[in-house]
């Protein structure tokens, strides 16, 4: 049996999966506190709750507060065998990154997440961790020869690049131009991410992160056609479908991790408009939401996870 677990982290995804009785987690969500409210949680506070106490691999998709930072607050708290990494850069002994506090949010939120991830390269070199480049594989197995994880985008070139570009942040001294290349860094970032697809008993789930449909290649966009779960790019923004992505459209359920404050303009009315034009079938979730008329309404209150679970050759949803 297969779980895979959307966290109701809020703004950010962090999504666990279960295979019999090891965990692995992809991305981590959010360290903000004012991030938690209602029934949303950290990831620190899940996998307490959870009583998980090992993860078999923890795999990052990109470099984004919402994804990287809630990730840290776990590293002591749990034992963690590997890490599958997109960007292996040579920063992990470099200083934090510090860039002043008169700064947009975004780029205080994208320096934070830049030292989040140096700090975690950091502390898997003290203590051995092995931390594997993600991109050398079309596909890898992370726990046992059930569960399948397929790396769908980017390329290996843009990955490298933007190692690149990790690096001479770092070895920057002139402040204005360390700026500059935080602006540039967390500008193209979403479009770094990874997009995976996870395969188990012949369900897939396709999980894009922050990379929305203008950067996929064919047999990305063909996955669609045979996969059972899709987690909307860029928390269900405008961004998140092009009409590539709706003439490919054959997926079961749509979810879509963001807060329900909506903000930034995330779980866009119009995204899930056209999705149910083309497939009227697609059963819509989100992590965060109790109502939204017409595409969702959930019975009981919001809970802390929506849980899909893969069993016996059947999928279930446990909300």
């Amino acid at each position: 049996m297969m779980e895979v677990i959307f966290i109701n982290v809020g703004y950010g995804d962090a999504i666990l999966v279960k295979l019999g009785l090891q965990y692995g987690l992809i991305d981590g969500g959010s360290s903000l506190p004012q991030e938690f409210v209602g029934n949303r949680v950290s990831l620190q506070e899940f996998l307490r709750k959870e009583q998980v106490s090992t993860l078999e691999f923890v795999l990052i998709t990109h470099i984004h507060e919402d994804h990287v930072c809630g990730i840290v607050e776990i590293l002591h708290q749990v034992h963690i065998k590997r890490f599958f990494l997109p960007y292996l850069p040579h920063i992990s002994d470099s200083k934090d990154v510090v860039i002043g506090s008169d700064v947009p949010f975004n780029l205080f939120a994208y320096v934070k997440a830049f030292n989040a991830y140096k700090t975690i390269l950091s502390y898997a070199k003290d203590n051995t961790i092995p931390c594997i480049d993600v991109m050398q594989f079309q596909s890898f197995h992370p726990v046992g020869s059930a569960l399948e994880v397929r790396v769908l985008e980017p390329t290996v070139n843009k990955t490298q690049a933007y190692t690149k570009a990790l690096e001479v942040l770092v070895d920057e001294k002139d402040q204005l131009k360390k700026l500059q290349q935080v602006k540039r860094l967390d500008a193209i970032s979403n479009d770094h991410s990874l997009v995976l697809a996870l395969r188990y008993e012949g369900f897939t789930f396709i999980l894009p992160a922050d990379n929305c449909p203008k950067n996929w290649r064919e047999k990305t966009f063909s996955l669609l056609k045979n996969g059972n779960v899709l987690k909307l790019p860029h928390h269900g923004q405008k961004d998140s479908i092009e009409s590539k992505l709706l003439e490919n459209l054959r997926i079961q359920y749509v979810i879509t991790s963001s807060s329900s404050d909506r903000r930034n303009n995330s779980s866009n009315a119009d995204v899930y408009n056209q999705l149910q034009q083309v497939n009227p079938a697609i059963q819509f979730l989100f992590t965060d939401e109790t109502e939204y008329s017409p595409y969702f309404s959930r019975p009981h209150k919001a809970s802390d996870a929506i849980r899909f679970i893969v069993a016996e050759y059947k999928l279930d949803v446990k909300m």
